[in-house]
């Protein structure tokens, strides 16, 4: 199934012309596509479909609605061998880890590291991690990156909204390149980045 930001627009343009209805769409989209939903909300602040600041809210809550599921995921896998079998064991003690020299940082990284959330959430359920910080830090973290995301790419799309749906979309991909890879790259050479092999491991983490 095609879940790019241009069939997600394609597909929301179906929608009936009402701001609260297409907030509610995109907010669902981004329980299973995060990126590409903050991406297309962004082109739709950008054309002036949306509003920034609801649009920022309703997001934000979103993203921290799917980061808790997946916390909460691991959490109960470790009680549940029947989804404890859908994790890699290897890959969360590496995490565990990682996550005890370096708890706040790692989850602040994380953000800006694609492909390292899932398991770090996992993780940080499955080692049971206090899911109140758990939640204060990916939820400021997710405030901060989604009002980066829209502030930068709907400035863009603003300027673009006049030279149709594919200009828009490429515009928005190229500010999410444009704000992924430094991102990127600072938290691959951070100091807080995770070691490659590992000797320790661990089977409780407290916070």
């Amino acid at each position: 199934m095609d879940l790019s930001p241009e069939t997600l627009l394609h597909w929301i343009s179906t929608l009936p012309d009402d701001p609260l209805l297409i907030l509610a769409a995109i907010a669902v989209l981004s329980l299973i596509v995060d990126s590409a939903a903050l991406i297309v909300a962004a082109i739709l602040v950008g054309n002036g479909t949306l509003g920034s600041f609801e649009t920022i809210a309703v997001l934000s809550v979103a993203l921290l609605a799917g980061d808790m599921a997946i916390y909460l995921f691991g959490r109960l896998a470790r009680e549940h061998p029947r989804l404890e079998a859908w994790l890699n064991r290897d890959q969360l003690e590496h995490m565990a880890t990682w996550l005890e020299e370096r708890q706040i940082a790692v989850l602040v990284l994380s953000r800006f590291l694609p492909g390292s959330r899932s398991i770090t959430y996992l993780a940080c359920g499955f080692f049971q991690l206090s899911a109140t910080r758990f939640a204060l830090i990916t939820g400021i973290t997710g405030l901060v990156w989604t009002i980066v995301t829209i502030a930068f790419i709907g400035s863009l799309g603003h300027f673009f909204k006049e030279y149709g749906l594919a200009i828009n979309v490429g515009i928005g991909l190229l500010g999410a390149i444009g704000l992924m890879v430094p991102a990127h790259l600072f938290a691959q050479r951070s100091k807080h980045a995770p070691a490659r092999k590992t000797k320790k491991t661990a089977e409780k983490i407290r916070l």
